[in-house]
């Protein structure tokens, strides 16, 4: 629904969705970003308070509190980039979108995100990762990042208003 631009019935989703699980982080994620997505940030920090053990909800709570000018952005940013360096000391990179989210929407660091961005969709292609991918390129203005996401779109038929409206914005 979300894809198709009917953001009435992804949100009533999304709820019924979190009724029956209120503990999926994935889902409280995914209705995070969609609170995000909508200028609703004031909500996606009502609904991740206290949930700052997953990795991706702490994430999205920085996000949040960035843009609400909370005052525990700062505790927030803080725990979260000591995830990411342990993690690169440890030589993994399983939160490459995360990280590229961190770089892109926290610290405005368009070139790094561009780059992680780019890393983790050779690694896996879902719907938020074409989206980071498209979000970091186009901030970045790093047009092979901007191709390689043109070019899978034109060769798989994806179709989402999010990324159109994305590619619209880019080429004006």
């Amino acid at each position: 629904a979300e894809r198709l631009g009917r953001n009435e019935d992804a949100e009533k989703w999304y709820r019924e969705s979190l009724a029956k699980d209120p503990e999926d982080s994935f889902g409280i994620s995914a209705y995070a970003d969609f609170l995000l997505d909508h200028g609703r940030p004031q909500e996606a920090l009502t609904l991740l308070r206290g949930r700052e053990a997953a990795d991706n909800l702490l994430l999205r709570l920085v996000i949040a509190e960035k843009r609400t000018s909370a005052p525990e952005l700062e505790l927030h940013r803080k725990m979260l980039k000591e995830r990411f360096e342990a993690e690169e000391r440890r030589g993994e990179s399983i939160h490459a979108r995360e990280r590229a989210m961190f770089a892109l929407e926290v610290e405005q660091n368009s070139k790094e995100a561009a780059e992680l961005a780019k890393q983790n969709w050779y690694i896996q292609k879902e719907a938020l990762d074409l989206l980071v991918l498209f979000r970091a390129s186009v901030a970045a203005k790093d047009a092979a990042g901007m191709k390689e996401a043109r070019d899978w779109v034109q060769r798989t038929g994806w179709a989402d208003v999010r990324v159109k409206k994305i590619l619209d914005e880019s080429v004006r």
